[in-house]
């Protein structure tokens, strides 16, 4: 494999985390084989689902080239293989990779397309709790009652995420 022979495979399992919010990250994963997620706060209390990435995919790209913390968890979902391309080979493999490069690049649009969505879903939901706060009552609405109609908002988020990634 022109370009790859410096790249090293790793195999994860489901349920294993792959790369941490926040954690810099000096390369970027291709999938070859399984799924996995993308969180934001991942095992918290306000932990938002991304998506789901599946073969052909590829993450970390963004941290890799930014040289910042990554701005999400990544999870397997299932058992995983994926080739790793550090920062030092990523040049490489781009020059010998010319699909590879128009990927990574329809990757990073779709994440801007999705995140994009996620604003507008936030702000639909935000405006729609606002709006349904504001209401005058006879009685105040419960933390329960908050609580529920943000997990609907979320719920409404997360459903599109995992359409979209699947796609």
């Amino acid at each position: 494999m022109a370009g790859n022979e410096k790249s090293l495979m790793r195999m994860c399992q489901d349920g294993e985390i792959i790369m941490k919010q926040g954690d810099s990250c000096n390369e970027m994963y291709k999938i070859l084989s399984g799924k996995v997620g993308i969180y934001f706060n991942y095992g918290e209390d306000n932990e938002y689902f991304l998506g789901t990435l599946s073969e052909q995919r590829c993450f970390g790209d963004v941290s890799m080239l930014t040289k910042k913390g990554s701005p999400y968890t990544v999870v397997a979902k299932s058992s995983v293989m994926m080739m790793r391309i550090t920062s030092e080979q990523f040049e490489d493999f781009i020059i010998n990779n010319t699909r590879n490069a128009i990927d990574i690049m329809l990757n990073m649009s779709n994440m801007i397309v999705t995140l994009n969505h996620n604003i507008e879903v936030m702000h639909d939901s935000t405006s729609a709790l606002y709006n349904e706060l504001s209401q005058e009552r006879e009685q105040p609405l419960s933390a329960e009652e908050i609580s529920g109609m943000i997990a609907e908002c979320r719920k409404a988020s997360v459903a599109h995420n995992d359409e979209e990634a699947e796609a």
